[in-house]
């Protein structure tokens, strides 16, 4: 589960029981089954993101969403902009391997790298194999 799906679970719970409701209350109010609240609120992936704003919003809660600076790397104000592109290059590869993984049933951190060494220019790629298998230069046999 995401951490903003566990976060929204745990808003959830936490304003559900502030009313002082039971998880069947909240299930009658919602409209949705007991089983499902529980699920929800044990932060279980099956629980669809909608359905804990629809909680969220029955029990009449007001949400703000932001961006949190302590833990966004995007905020640093030392940061260049090479290093900003860098990091969004990278965030965006990331979430690209882990849907073609998904997809072909295959590593994340594999079609990861392999995407990364996508984008370098032949002799780096070659560079990097040799530096991997300890390798100085071609041999001449």
């Amino acid at each position: 589960m995401s951490g903003v799906k566990r976060d929204l679970a745990e808003l959830v719970r936490r304003r559900r029981e502030a009313l002082g409701w039971t998880q069947s209350d909240l299930a009658r109010a919602l409209g949705s089954s007991s089983s499902r609240v529980c699920k929800l609120e044990a932060q279980d992936g099956s629980v669809a993101t909608s359905l804990m704003l629809k909680a969220l919003a029955v029990m009449e809660t007001p949400l703000r969403i932001e961006i949190d600076p302590k833990r966004d790397p995007f905020t640093d104000p030392l940061q260049s902009e090479a290093a900003r592109r860098q990091l969004s290059q990278r965030l965006y590869r990331r979430r690209y391997a882990e849907r073609l993984a998904e997809r072909h049933l295959v590593d994340a951190g594999d079609v990861e790298h392999v995407l990364y060494n996508l984008t370098l220019p032949p002799w780096r790629r070659l560079e990097r194999s040799f530096q991997r298998g300890g390798l100085k230069r071609l041999s001449s046999q």
